[in-house]
C-alpha cells in the first residue's frame, strides 16, 4: 500500500505542477511540440506529459534543412577544384550558415550596389523625404542595368559612412570601403547574411518597390543562380564583374524564396578566373548542385 500510495503521490505532483504553469519551462525550451505530441482528441491547448517520470516524452521533429549536408559537400569540392579563387556561403533553411571560403575577401565590384540601395533609402527614410522620379530612375538604372553612373551618383549621396551604417545593421563583420564603391572589401558570408536579411535591411515605405528592382534584372545578366534552380523560387539578386590582376572577377548574391515558403540565401564570389564565361558557369554550377533544378518539396539527390 505504501508504494501505491507513492505513485500516487507522484501523479498527483506531475498534474500539480501543470496547474501551476511549470509547463512554461518545456514549451521555451524549443525541444519539444505541443502540437505534434498530442493523440486525437486532445484539446490543443493541453501539452503532453508523461504522467510517469519515466516514460519517454517525443521530441518535436525539426523539419530537414534545405540545401542538404550533401548537396553542400558536393558544392565545397567542386569550389576547392576551382582552379582560381572560388568562395561561397549560403544560409539554410533553418537559419544556419556554410560554405566554402566564405571569409575570403574580395573586391565587391557591382554587388555592392544592392548595399547602395539600401542605403539610400535608408538616407531618405531618416530625412523624412519621398523618392522623387529621378532618383527612383537613378536607383532603377543601377540595379536593373548594373549601370556605373548611376551608382556614384547614389555614392556621392551616401558616402562610405551610409554604406558603413548598412553594413552595421545588417551584421556585417568583414566589410570595409574607402573613396570608391566598386573597391569596397566583402565576403561571401557577409553577402549571404545581407541578402537573407533583405527585408529588414530595406527600410521605409519604398522597400516594396526596392526590391522588385532586385527581381527585374535585365535578361542579358540574369545569369547564373537563376539559370540554375528550378520552378517554383522567386528570387532577387545582384552580379558583379570586372577584370583584375588575377584575371576575371565575378560575384553574384541572391536571396530564394520558394512557394511553399523555404526561404534561403546564396553568394558566390569569384576571381582569378580564365574568362568572364567560366566565372558564371561556376557561379550555375555552384547553385545547381545545391538547389538540384528542382523545389525542396522533391529533396533532390544529396539532401
Amino acid at each position: 500500500m505504501k508504494r501505491l500510495a507513492g505513485v500516487g503521490a507522484a501523479t498527483s505532483a506531475v498534474f500539480a505542477l501543470l496547474a501551476l504553469g511549470s509547463t512554461a519551462a518545456i514549451q521555451d525550451s524549443g525541444d519539444f511540440s505541443m502540437a505534434s505530441t498530442a493523440p486525437a482528441g486532445r484539446p490543443t491547448g493541453f501539452p503532453l506529459v508523461a504522467p510517469f517520470l519515466d516514460m519517454p516524452v517525443v521530441r518535436e521533429a525539426r523539419p530537414v534543412a534545405y540545401p542538404g549536408r550533401r548537396s553542400l559537400a558536393d558544392a565545397r569540392r567542386y569550389a576547392d577544384r576551382d582552379e582560381g579563387l572560388l568562395s561561397f556561403a549560403v544560409i539554410d533553411s533553418r537559419g544556419r550558415l556554410d560554405g566554402f571560403e566564405g571569409r575570403r575577401q574580395f573586391v565587391s565590384a557591382s554587388v555592392v550596389k544592392a548595399m547602395l540601395l539600401a542605403a539610400e533609402l535608408r538616407r531618405l527614410n531618416s530625412e523624412g523625404v519621398d523618392m522623387d522620379p529621378v532618383t527612383a530612375e537613378v536607383l532603377r538604372a543601377m540595379i536593373t542595368v548594373s549601370d556605373n553612373a548611376a551608382a556614384d551618383e547614389i555614392y556621392g549621396r551616401v558616402g562610405d559612412e551610409g554604406l558603413y551604417e548598412v553594413a552595421d545593421e545588417a551584421g556585417l563583420t568583414s566589410f570595409s570601403v574607402a573613396g570608391y564603391w566598386a573597391n569596397a572589401q566583402l565576403t561571401a558570408v557577409d553577402m549571404a547574411r545581407f541578402m537573407r536579411g533583405l527585408d529588414r535591411n530595406l527600410v521605409g515605405p519604398r522597400r516594396g518597390w526596392a526590391r522588385q528592382q532586385l527581381a527585374s534584372i535585365v535578361p542579358d545578366q540574369s545569369w547564373g543562380i537563376p539559370e540554375a534552380v528550378g520552378n517554383g523560387w522567386r528570387i532577387w539578386f545582384k552580379g558583379g564583374w570586372r577584370s583584375t590582376g588575377l584575371g576575371e572577377m565575378v560575384h553574384q548574391v541572391a536571396l530564394l524564396r520558394h512557394s511553399n515558403g523555404t526561404v534561403t540565401s546564396l553568394a558566390v564570389l569569384s576571381d582569378g578566373q580564365p574568362s568572364r564565361v567560366d566565372a558564371i558557369e561556376d557561379i550555375r554550377r555552384i547553385a545547381a548542385i545545391l538547389y538540384g533544378g528542382v523545389s525542396p518539396k522533391g529533396r533532390p539527390p544529396g539532401t
